[in-house]
């Protein structure tokens, strides 16, 4: 199987909410030597990106969100000790999503997220 089929699989799992598959595609991805942002870029967030969609457009309603919510931090909780805090933002998130996935912080655009991540970049070094 090739890594673009392994991020098909990952997105699967996010969407479907499989924490557990989820994980062990991640892991697996990671043992593979694919780079975080790329397993985030290629896997995480299109599966997420359907969630939400499906959530806007009334396909599913928040406790399927939240499953999958919980599969996407399984992942995360993997992936963030090899990068950068993981910010998100824009419709349909907001700061009690991004608190229930574990996310380093939420924003409503780009501007946004160059100053928070400017900022916990600072902090930590200040650590």
């Amino acid at each position: 199987m090739g890594i673009s089929e392994e991020f098909g699989m990952l997105a699967g799992a996010v969407i479907a909410g499989k924490h557990v598959e989820a994980g062990d595609l991640t892991a697996k991805l990671i043992d593979e030597s694919v780079l975080p942002g790329e397993i985030l870029e290629k896997g995480i967030l299109p599966g997420m990106d359907v969630v939400g969609r499906r959530f806007r457009d009334n396909h599913i309603f928040l406790p399927q969100v939240l499953i999958s919510a919980r599969a996407m931090k399984t992942s995360m909780r993997i992936l963030e000790p090899l990068m950068v805090p993981i910010i998100i933002g824009g419709a349909p998130i907001n700061q009690k999503f991004a608190d229930d996935i574990g996310a380093a912080g939420y924003v409503r655009n780009a501007a946004e997220a160059v100053e928070l991540i400017t900022k916990i970049i600072s902090e930590r070094k200040e650590d």
